[in-house]
């Protein structure tokens, strides 16, 4: 039988590190006879992890305090692959709306939605970075100017992702 255990463990009077073992129980029948192991200290590691769950919080923190709508989408249908908690407290809906296929586009003004996703698509087609006002209709109805600061990043020459924020 396999098994893999990760702990705490007290080497002196404050050094505690934390260990991972993994490995194999022999038997003869029943009865465990041997047992074949690995011990690694992964200190280390699990202090990198905390230290990269610290800076994601403190990314997340960032975000969702900017005075504007941070953003990811991708760059080949405009479909949200984040957007902070900014949006909610803008515009009313909800985080989880936004990530839908075809949620932008949808919510633009009438009169905006085939000149603005034209305009984004021409530029993001291009890898240009760019800015440009539309309109957005909020969760209560209201009609909101937004200005969007876009960023193009590109894979292997092509557009793959735009990065932005919004603010009204």
């Amino acid at each position: 039988e396999r098994f893999h255990v990760v702990f705490r463990n007290r080497r002196l009077e404050d050094d505690w590190r934390w260990l991972e073992v993994a490995g194999l129980f022999l038997f003869d029948g029943d009865q465990p006879v041997q047992l074949i192991g690995v011990v690694a200290d992964i200190s280390e590691r699990k202090r990198a992890e905390d230290s990269l769950r610290a800076s994601e919080q403190r990314f997340r923190d960032l975000v969702n305090t900017t005075d504007g709508i941070v953003w990811e989408a991708r760059a080949d249908n405009f479909t949200f692959s984040f957007v902070s908690a900014q949006a909610e407290r803008l515009l009313g809906f909800p985080c989880s709306d936004w990530l839908e296929p075809g949620f932008w586009v949808a919510h633009l003004h009438p009169e905006d939605q085939a000149w603005a996703p034209a305009f984004c698509g021409f530029h993001t087609a291009r890898i240009e970075s760019h800015d440009f006002e539309y309109r957005f209709i909020a969760h209560d109805g209201r009609t909101v100017w937004l200005r969007d600061m876009v960023t193009v990043v590109s894979e292997d020459g092509q557009p793959r992702w735009l990065r932005g924020l919004m603010v009204d």
